[in-house]
């Protein structure tokens, strides 16, 4: 919620400075002795937020596709787990009382 709110209020000091400075012009020189272009001023900002956003996409891809290969192995875990208790239900006497079974007695955890 902040990091959305935070988005928002740098989105609309963008657009307050775009339009206050819509008629600002700047000259770009790509090379050094070449020509140089005159560009308004909005454009330039524009485009620098928008690099700034799609680069900041590009790089947040390999924590992206990581985060999604472990889920996925988390989930195939959690089902193979969910299988073996079945399983372990299936074999184990069930009981009311409350006496430990006899997995619980041989496990090296007690």
């Amino acid at each position: 919620m902040i990091r959305a709110l935070i988005s928002l209020v740098v989105l609309f000091i963008v657009f307050v400075f775009l339009v206050n400075n819509k008629d600002a012009v700047i000259s770009i020189q790509y090379f050094p002795g070449g020509s140089a272009k005159m560009i308004p001023l909005y454009l330039f900002v524009l485009g620098t937020f928008l690099l700034g956003f799609v680069l900041s996409v590009v790089m947040m891809i390999p924590s992206w596709l990581r985060l999604k290969l472990e889920t996925r192995r988390q989930r195939k875990e959690i089902e193979s787990l969910s299988e073996e208790i079945g399983h372990l239900r299936i074999l184990s006497p069930s009981t009311s009382s409350s006496t430990p079974s006899a997995l619980e007695k041989d496990s090296p955890e007690h």
